[in-house]
């Protein structure tokens, strides 16, 4: 079961589409053994962090004397796997193990069956996940001959605090659906609310939840005078109540294998799942929940074609579904897809060959890339990735290597569709190991590099430059004796063109975006006498004026000189009079004009000073 999405329209024509390219061009990474030597395993599943990075994987396994339910983490994108950790200590049989996980990946919970031999009686039990430490389990049924039949399920919103759990409590003769949430993430439980009364042989119990945890759904399969049914129901109390259950499928149809998406704030559901018409005919049904009303079944598959096994995934907010199933007839995986309410489809997964079985499918949180997986004959793992909502898809690779036994795949998927991790079962020859592998396709980043303004010399900047990744760029100087570089600051240490590169190298996630390069010129300041009252405003009518102090220096520190000139008659009337660095000129009553140039030596930093002032007494 899975959070997300939408359905109304089939195309009434449906054709059948081609495998063909979609534009993903991951890899899948070999896979590694999770589960020990010597230990047959069974029932894989797998939730994925929003990254990809956390990983989480239960599993039943035996141990030579018991099935007791196993989980493992990784903490790496699965490159490694911690040891096998058992979730139950009973001396007893456990089975039927489901897993929903937060979208940090430091939380997960696992709803299992336990079989205690003692009282020859079977329970539902709760073990939850916090970074990476598997919590004893807690009691979610009661004890009953047949409580664990058949097996529960559960949900988690992606803030990993709100669970809930989905089970058939017998009732002797008949079963009761009771749902029960947990507000702490599953370490305590609220009383079991009756989600359906007098069910007969209940199976493939699903449920789903808003991202708030607010509105819940849940799907089954029941028998209802001798048919095989799917049913219903919602909550939109945060399963404080239950609706009355709806059917799904045609009451005169078998129908089995349901399954849910929900979309984030719970406003939309839908389910699929599969109806026997004939012999060899078994269609792919949708409905989609909106208002509290189920809207009428859409047919997602080709009419005279036997499928089954369908999966559900899609956007968070609803605007695209894909569905996958394996058809028996064309031996091969088929999609459905939507884009809003309406569907189109079927195409082909998978090309036509040997028979396929159990695929699942997972897509990232838009919606557009999508992977799936299927067991190929029971021998191999074989996979197809959508970049376009699962309306192309690559061509098959394998997952795994050949051998016989090998199948029950579940995928997980990052929130970038990006990464996806899947688990299956596969023999050793000895004993059946469960198995994970990842796909990985590297993400491109470009680089955003503001053009800087030109800086004098001795000036700074500040210089901004992000990746669409989101990654912390990196700026240096191909010009250090122009320029510096110190985190974001730009220094300009000297007259010239300054060249600043910005570069992002990648991660685990993304390829090394291409460098961006700015250049800036950097230009020698202006100096600025830095003298009181010089140049004088004029000169004294008679006496001296100092227009020249003695040590005279500019703003940038460089020794200052002035030179007097003027007419002749003028400058036989004034005496200039030099003495300890500075200058003063002497009038005598007469009316004198002069030209005073001062001067400074150039530097580095900044031009050489010329400045010009005619004064008069």
């Amino acid at each position: 079961m899975k959070v997300f999405l939408s359905a109304a329209l089939l195309l009434s024509s449906m054709t059948l589409g081609a495998a063909g390219p979609a534009g993903a061009d991951g890899v899948w990474r070999d896979p590694v053994d999770i589960s020990p030597a010597a230990r047959d395993g069974s029932s894989p599943q797998i939730t994925s962090s929003a990254d990809g990075k956390r990983l989480t994987s239960v599993w039943i396994s035996n141990d030579g004397v018991q099935d007791r339910a196993t989980g493992a983490v990784s903490s790496d994108h699965g490159e490694t796997w911690s040891q096998g950790v058992p979730l139950n200590s009973i001396t007893g049989n456990s089975t039927g193990v489901k897993l929903a996980g937060s979208q940090d990946g430091r939380r997960a919970v696992a709803t299992f069956v336990d079989f205690e031999e003692g009282v020859n009686k079977k329970i539902v039990r709760s073990a939850t996940l916090t970074d990476g430490v598997w919590a004893a389990p807690v009691d979610v049924s009661a004890l009953a001959s047949s409580a664990g039949s058949p097996s529960p399920t559960v949900a988690m919103t992606p803030d990993g605090q709100k669970v809930v759990g989905l089970f058939a409590q017998f009732q002797g003769p008949l079963h009761q659906i009771q749902a029960r949430t947990s507000t702490n993430s599953g370490a305590t439980y609220a009383p079991p609310v009756p989600v359906a009364a007098n069910v007969t042989a209940p199976s493939d119990l699903g449920v789903v939840s808003s991202s708030d945890g607010q509105r819940l759904a849940a799907v089954w399969e029941e028998e209802i005078a001798g048919v095989d049914t799917v049913r219903a129901s919602f909550s939109n109390n945060a399963g404080g109540t239950w609706s009355s259950p709806d059917t799904l499928s045609s009451p005169t149809r078998i129908s089995s294998n349901p399954d849910l998406l929900m979309n984030a704030d719970g406003s939309r559901v839908v389910a699929v799942w599969q109806e026997f018409v004939s012999s060899g005919q078994t269609l792919i049904q949708t409905r989609t929940l909106a208002g509290g009303i189920w809207a009428p079944s859409v047919r997602l598959s080709p009419v005279g074609q036997s499928s089954n096994n369908p999966r559900i995934s899609g956007a968070a907010d609803g605007s695209r579904t894909t569905v996958v199933w394996a058809n028996e007839t064309v031996l091969g995986v088929q999609s459905a897809h939507a884009v809003g309410d309406t569907w189109a489809g079927p195409g082909a997964v998978s090309e036509p060959g040997p028979a396929v079985f159990t695929p699942d499918v997972a897509s990232s949180t838009d919606g557009l890339r999508v992977s799936a997986v299927w067991n190929k004959s029971n021998t191999q793992i074989l996979s197809s990735e959508s970049d376009d909502g699962g309306a192309t898809w690559v061509s098959t690779v394998s997952t795994s290597a050949a051998a016989a036994g090998t199948g029950s795949p579940r995928i997980a998927a990052a929130a970038s569709g990006f990464r996806f991790a899947a688990v299956w079962v596969r023999p050793d020859g000895t004993n059946s190991r469960i198995q994970a592998g990842t796909y990985f396709e590297a993400r491109s980043q470009d680089i955003t590099f503001s053009q800087p303004g030109d800086l004098t010399v001795g000036a700074s900047a500040t210089l901004t430059a992000t990746a669409t990744s989101g990654l912390p760029v990196t700026l240096t100087t191909t010009t250090p004796a122009v320029c510096a570089v110190a985190g974001n600051q730009l220094t300009a240490l000297a007259a010239g063109t300054c060249s600043i590169v910005a570069s992002q190298p990648g991660d685990v996630d993304f390829l090394a975006a291409a460098d961006v390069t700015r250049t800036v010129a950097t230009v020698r300041g202006q100096q600025r006498l830095a003298c009181a009252k010089t140049p004088p405003a004029r000169l004294k009518k008679r006496g001296k004026t100092v227009v020249l102090p003695k040590n005279c220096r500019t703003d940038a520190g460089q020794r200052v000189t002035v030179k007097v000139d003027g007419t002749r008659k003028s400058l036989r009337n004034v005496k200039v009079i030099k003495k300890a660095g500075g200058t003063t000129v002497r009038t005598f009553g007469t009316k004198v004009r002069l030209k005073l140039t001062y001067r400074a030596s150039e530097t580095g930093a900044v031009e050489a000073l010329r400045q010009v002032r005619r004064v008069r007494n």
